[in-house]
């Protein structure tokens, strides 16, 4: 099961987020180990999903994502 939420966004800045929903529709990547980890930077690496087009990566110094980096 995979959970999506949107929110739009214009030169005046970003909205709320809609409601959560799920859906069958793709299955998430699977994150694996990061590389070349340096001290401000690393590579992120995952799986690849079948049909995605795109991949949205949030980064975090928080394992709940409470605030972004």
């Amino acid at each position: 099961m995979s959970y999506y939420r949107v929110r739009a966004g214009n030169s005046s800045g970003i909205g709320s987020y809609s409601a959560v929903r799920s859906s069958m529709i793709i299955n998430p990547p699977t994150a694996l180990d990061a590389t070349r980890i340096f001290p401000h930077s690393f590579v992120a690496n995952w799986s690849t999903v079948p049909n995605a087009t795109s991949y949205r990566l949030d980064v975090s110094s928080n394992p709940n994502f409470t605030s972004f980096v």
